[in-house]
This record gives structure tokens, sequence and C-alpha cells, in this order.
């Protein structure tokens, strides 16, 4: 199954999942499992998903990732990973009505938008 063991405390602070080969669906798979353990999406500050095919509708689950309370990730790295325009919106909903607080670093490059 889907886990991500952290059950009193979570020690992950940083994800690099640089190169891969992550799709929306296993993007999609991760961030629910991480926003499912409370520890977990606490205690991860930074996610590097760049130089994967993310996908055009990626940004809603990463925009979803983002506006939950818990959620206090500071970087987020998603640089030559094909998104769109639209997943930038729903990111930046995300941050505008989420962690904006927290959020002090987002790459965005190498993406056609």
């Amino acid at each position: 199954g889907n886990s991500i063991s952290c059950s009193n405390q979570c020690h992950v602070k940083k994800l690099n999942l640089s190169q891969n080969r992550l799709t929306f669906y296993g993007t999609k798979t991760l961030l629910s499992t991480i926003t499912n353990n409370t520890n977990a999406i606490k205690s991860i500050r930074r996610i590097d998903l760049s130089n994967n095919n993310l996908g055009a509708n990626s940004g809603k689950i990463i925009g979803t990732y983002i506006l939950n309370p818990s959620c206090m990730l500071s970087e987020l790295i998603l640089e030559n990973t094909n998104i769109s325009d639209n997943s930038v919106k729903e990111i930046a909903n995300g941050i505008v009505n989420g962690i904006a607080e927290y959020l002090n670093f987002i790459n965005l490059g190498k993406n056609s938008l």
C-alpha cells in the first residue's frame, strides 16, 4: 500500500524526486499519501519534482496539496516538468490562499508557459 512511516514524528524535510520519470499519476499518489499523514505534511519543507513529465493536469493536485492548512512547504521545484499555464494558475491559487507565509522559493523554469 501507499504509506509513509511517520507515525509520531517525521524527520523527512526534503524530497528530491528529480529525473525519476514521475508522471501525473505518480505525483498524485505521492502528494495524496503525504497529505493523509499529518506528521509528514507538517515536516516536509522542500519538494523537488524537476525534470519529470508531470503534464498539464498536475497543477490541480499540487495546488490542492499546498492549500492544505498543515502544509508548511517552503521550496517547490517544478523546473522542466511540462506543466501548463492552467497548472500555474492552480498552483498560484494554492500559494495565495494556502502557504503564502511559508513558501519562499518556487522554480517554474524551463516550462512552456
